[in-house]
């Protein structure tokens, strides 16, 4: 079912023309890609935020899609934050 899912995006994505013709694979790995790239930049953001003390990172991707996939992994690679305060009373 999922190669018939890339087999779609593959065709979908063809049909926009003014693009170099990809194949199923092809765009996965583009995919695959991507997710890594964009999980070593935010990775690297952290890490300098932990060096400064939380302070404004140093890291700037300086590439917009690479910047879009950060946005959009963002909740798979940053840990989940507890919002709620739980308040004991003994």
């Amino acid at each position: 079912m999922k190669n018939e899912q890339w087999q779609t995006i593959s065709i979908s994505f063809n049909s926009q023309g003014n693009r170099p013709v990809r194949d199923a694979t092809n765009l996965r790995n583009v995919r695959e890609n991507l997710k890594k790239a964009s999980r070593k930049a935010s990775a690297e953001i952290k890490m300098e935020a932990l060096k400064t003390g939380g302070d404004t990172s140093k890291v700037i991707t300086n590439d917009p899609i690479l910047e879009r996939v950060i946005e959009l992994i963002r909740p798979s690679v940053e840990e989940l934050k507890n919002h709620m305060m739980v308040t004991v009373n003994h």
